[in-house]
């Protein structure tokens, strides 16, 4: 998110700097909070087109905090990824063009846990949660030809569905290792799997092969292959499994989760500004707002220009931004969440987003690179920001 050079017609038309809707400051998000017993997890970063589809057929797009329910399907599109925090604490990440269902998350208590999920084709990453360090024979990836456990573990499923092919590697499941372990099971026998290894479970229905190889198929057990399959590549997000809670006791504490607290505001500050309702985010501000933008166009050098200006002038200048936007994308590369020293109620939040937003303007290409930062003070159900401080650069 980025600023504007349309912060009022009259003032604040920095010369040669075209900055985009700095989407910096203060939303009032009431309502976010989802049936307990439905939730299986929540949105922490996204990228591109990732919708779902709940067991009614209606569908919708996720948006950065929006929660995830059992029974849902989930899929995304080409050059689109997610990664989703589940209610267990384990961090998954979405690979694009894949398709799962969500069967059943719950996170550990006096009657148990589960994380069974269904993979139909495409790729994730799993860095597990509490369900797999207490209870990992509730854990389960089904595929349509095999299951995968896991014991403790980072590991990556990939379904290739029958009558595909990429590269040398046919139809079927395949499970990367990264750390801990995991076992691919199917009707034929069962495989261990170590760190570095790749274990794959053929697809004995697919027909692309020919007969020989479809007859072997029927007989042989999951087996460890030799090579890494090519579509295995490091996702746009894999950085954020890093920063997985490393507490994960703290999933089942009182304690407020701020990272999902934040990620929700985020994500209907974007969605706000993307649908160009100017009501909406201005009724989201908070009155006395202190909105503090730095801009300064890549081509022109030279030294940053800096403004200070009121929450009206600034909806104005995000809405109107995208407005004038055609093709307009947006993509949060990391967001960093803290508490001030020496609390966690969750009452105040500092919020660090680094954010990169194109689109095309009168024609020509428009990019622009921000940083910003936010403090928000809970305010009702929902939170205000009260504070936002934006730097930005932007070229054409």
């Amino acid at each position: 998110m980025t600023s504007s050079d349309k912060c009022t017609q009259k003032r604040f038309r920095p010369q040669g700097v075209w900055v985009v809707s700095v989407l910096a400051v203060a939303l009032l998000v009431p309502g976010w909070a989802a049936a307990a017993e439905q939730k299986a997890g929540s949105v922490w970063m996204v990228k591109g087109q990732v919708r779902v589809q709940g067991p009614t057929g209606a569908e919708r797009t996720l948006r950065l905090g929006d929660d995830v329910a059992n029974g849902e399907a989930v899929s995304s599109g080409a050059d689109s990824e997610a990664v989703l925090k589940m209610a267990d604490g384990a961090m998954l990440a979405l690979r694009p063009n894949t398709q799962f269902k969500i069967d059943n998350v719950k996170r550990p208590d006096a009657s148990g846990g589960a994380f069974a999920l269904s993979l139909l084709r495409g790729g994730l990453r799993i860095v597990s949660g509490l369900v797999g360090k207490r209870s990992p024979d509730a854990y389960k990836v089904r595929t349509p030809v095999a299951t995968i456990g896991i014991r403790g573990t980072d590991h990556e499923p990939y379904v290739l569905p029958s009558g595909t092919k990429i590269g040398r590697n046919p139809a079927g499941t395949y499970d990367k290792v990264n750390q801990g372990a995991t076992f691919i099971e199917s009707d034929k026998g069962m495989t261990d799997l170590q760190p570095g290894q790749v274990g794959f479970a053929r697809d004995a229905s697919d027909t692309s092969d020919d007969q020989r190889t479809r007859a072997l198929a029927t007989l042989l057990r999951p087996v460890i292959l030799r090579y890494v399959p090519e579509f295995y590549r490091q996702g746009a997000f894999d950085h954020e499994l890093a920063v997985a809670p490393q507490e994960l006791d703290g999933v089942l504490s009182n304690h407020c989760d701020a990272d999902v607290l934040a990620r929700k505001w985020l994500g209907a500050l974007d969605g706000a500004v993307v649908e160009r309702d100017s009501k909406k985010v201005l009724e989201l501000f908070a009155s006395d707002a202190k909105v503090a933008i730095k801009v300064q166009a890549s081509q022109a050098g030279g030294t940053p220009k800096s403004y200070a200006i009121s929450r009206e002038e600034f909806v104005d200048s995000v809405v109107q931004s995208v407005k004038d936007l055609e093709e307009f994308s947006q993509l949060r590369r990391s967001i960093r969440v803290t508490q001030p020293s020496g609390r966690n109620d969750c009452s105040d939040l500092n919020v660090a987003s680094e954010v990169q937003e194109s689109g095309r303007a009168a024609g020509q290409f428009y990019q622009s690179n921000s940083v910003e930062t936010f403090a928000l003070r809970k305010v009702g159900q929902g939170y205000q920001a009260v504070k936002a401080e934006v730097e930005a650069t932007s070229s054409r």
